[in-house]
């Protein structure tokens, strides 16, 4: 039953927008026509502008009830001439002696509008400035932008089209999550076995061995496995390339390494190589023994998996809902006909 529902929604809507669009044309489409008409003072009947108004605003929810991509950021910006224009002409009757011609309203309630469903105020401050050439009305256009952003990041935290992204089913939220690599942890995402290098070994040595390794980070050890260091392969190339072909390992390697335990966050990782500015962090057990080796790459591809883990959540979950609404439609037919 869901899914016929599904179905017939768009159908019912489309059904609706066109007896509006037969009944007053103006309402209709990217709204252009009726932005212009605001703009070069064509358009000043209020009433006509408040139906108008409430129209754009009746298509745009059936829009996106209807899980149509149609209402964009032309009909915010058709909303918000009409919204200006309908002020400014209210401004006139009250205040004759002002001089702001109603299209100067009409432009600030475009971006103002803009800016709230978008929640990007300096974007529709910029776009209406370069749209107008007059950077006049930048104080008003602040103004209007930064307060009409704030109220609809009060009301909502989503954007227009951040909201047809969660009909959709995907899942932004977790997207954009600042805690994902909180919830992470070093063991997840840590590559092992790790190589570890025995202090005692030649430059050359090294070499041969890590030359055709996947990763570039080696930990540098003692006799009984402790770590005492850390070396990358372009470490060894420079070493080789000054003439060190034959120094050991403890000579060169970088002592007393930054490291992580395999309990740590990845955020912890993360802000560590960012700190340090290096690319490479040792896993030690509580033995200080190196069990892993963290790069940036692996925390990237821990972060990307657990998002599509989410995704593939949310997208089973609308699965399992649909095939149980299929299932209740086909048992209900089963008892229709057995009836």
């Amino acid at each position: 039953m869901k899914g016929k529902i599904q179905l017939i929604i768009p159908v019912l809507a489309g059904l609706v927008m066109g007896i509006i669009f037969y009944a007053v044309p103006l309402s209709f489409g990217r709204g252009t026509q009726g932005i212009n008409m605001v703009l070069n003072g064509e358009l000043t009947e209020p009433w006509l502008m408040v139906l108008l108004l409430v129209l754009k605003l009746f298509n745009v929810a059936l829009t996106m009830g209807a899980w149509s991509t149609g209402a964009g950021y032309r009909a915010g910006l058709f909303v918000g001439a009409m919204l200006g224009g309908t002020y400014g002409i209210a401004i006139h009757y009250l205040v004759p002696e002002s001089i702001s011609p109603s299209a100067t309203f009409a432009l600030v309630g475009m971006a103002g509008v803009f800016s709230g469903f978008a929640q990007a105020p300096l974007t529709a401050m910029v776009m209406m400035s370069e749209m107008t050439r007059n950077f006049q009305l930048i104080i008003p256009l602040a103004i209007t932008c930064v307060v009409s952003a704030y109220i609809s990041r009060v009301l909502s935290t989503e954007t227009l089209y951040t909201a047809r992204l969660i009909q959709r089913g995907l899942d932004v939220i977790n997207a954009r999550r600042p805690d994902i690599l909180r919830n992470l942890y070093v063991r997840e995402a840590m590559t092992t076995p790790v190589e570890s290098l025995p202090s005692d070994m030649t430059v050359r040595e090294a070499y041969v061995v890590t030359k055709h390794k996947p990763y570039g980070g080696f930990p540098v050890t003692a006799k009984n496995g402790v770590l005492i260091g850390i070396i990358t392969i372009d470490d060894i190339i420079q070493f080789l390339g000054e003439g060190k072909v034959k120094t050991r390992l403890s000579e060169v390697a970088v002592r007393h390494p930054v490291t992580l335990n395999p309990g740590n966050s990845l955020q912890d990782a993360a802000c560590k190589l960012a700190r340090y500015g290096i690319n490479h962090l040792p896993v030690v057990d509580e033995n200080n023994r190196p069990v892993g080796m963290v790069t940036r790459k692996d925390i990237i591809r821990a972060y990307n998996k657990d998002i599509e883990r989410a995704a593939s959540t949310v997208q089973a979950g609308k699965s399992r809902t649909l095939l149980s609404g299929k299932l209740t439609d086909h048992n209900s037919s089963a008892t229709e006909v057995n009836m």
